[in-house]
């Protein structure tokens, strides 16, 4: 695929590892279709950011929680631009215990980080499939593989992602190549500031004993925009931390 010539959905693209893969996208040309949540000014300093590479941007604010907006975005969306790459990278991430989490935590998990992406997949097939070469990243983690504790409902929805990538993959071939990236500890959770000892603990103990950055993810998104010949690969870009199984959770 060529970059220059292509167009980019990034869902949750304001901030963390979605504007960075956003940024990596666009400054190899590709012109950047930012989705955002209720990041208002972090959506508009990235906006910023992408405009100063040469390309063209558009940011919309959807609640991936809703289908009915999710209907909407891609209403629009559709209406008025066709594109290569869909990268679903919006997610929650509750960290709560099966037995502590409610009803209401089970279907933000579900809702945002699997039921989105699905929806998402229908509605951009149409477009997608029109060309010879088209791509979906979801991005998922290890919670997905390994039980880690107190991260029931979001372990359970990104074991679903991870599988949702694969059927996708047989399915939506030969045009719609479908892959899936697992981030190690590339960033700290929401829930803690990276300074506390279990972040530096669980630093310490992946392979390579380093924590990764934002911009590796979207190193890799490009690698598989590149390369047509991957799909339905479940990619870890995790320092090594795969190799030790749930003992980092």
């Amino acid at each position: 695929m060529n970059l220059k010539k292509s167009t980019s959905i990034i869902t949750g693209g304001a901030h963390r590892v979605g504007k960075a893969i956003a940024l990596e996208l666009a400054n190899y040309g590709s012109n950047i279709i930012l989705h955002y949540g209720q990041s208002k000014e972090k959506a508009e300093n990235t906006v910023n950011e992408i405009k100063d590479l040469g390309v063209e941007v558009e940011a919309y604010s959807a609640d991936l929680f809703s289908e009915m907006e999710i209907d909407n975005l891609f209403e629009k969306i559709n209406e008025n631009y066709t594109y290569d790459i869909v990268v679903n990278s919006a997610a929650s991430f509750i960290k709560k215990s099966l037995i502590e989490t409610s009803y209401d935590d089970w279907n933000k998990s579900i809702d945002i980080n699997l039921k989105a992406p699905f929806l998402i997949t229908k509605k951009t097939e149409n477009i997608l499939k029109s060309k010879n070469d088209s791509l979906i990243v979801n991005i998922s983690d290890l919670s997905g593989v390994y039980p880690w504790m107190k991260f029931a409902s979001h372990g359970i929805s990104k074991s679903g992602l991870i599988h949702l990538t694969k059927i996708s993959a047989r399915e939506l071939a030969p045009n719609i190549r479908v892959n899936c990236i697992l981030p190690g500890p590339i960033l700290p959770p929401p829930h803690m500031s990276g300074n506390e000892p279990e972040w530096i603990d669980m630093i310490n103990n992946i392979p390579l004993k380093k924590s990764g950055n934002p911009q590796q993810i979207g190193h890799c998104v490009r690698f598989l925009a590149e390369n047509e010949y991957v799909t339905g690969a479940i990619i870890n870009v995790d320092g090594g931390e795969s190799l030790i199984g749930p003992m980092n959770h």
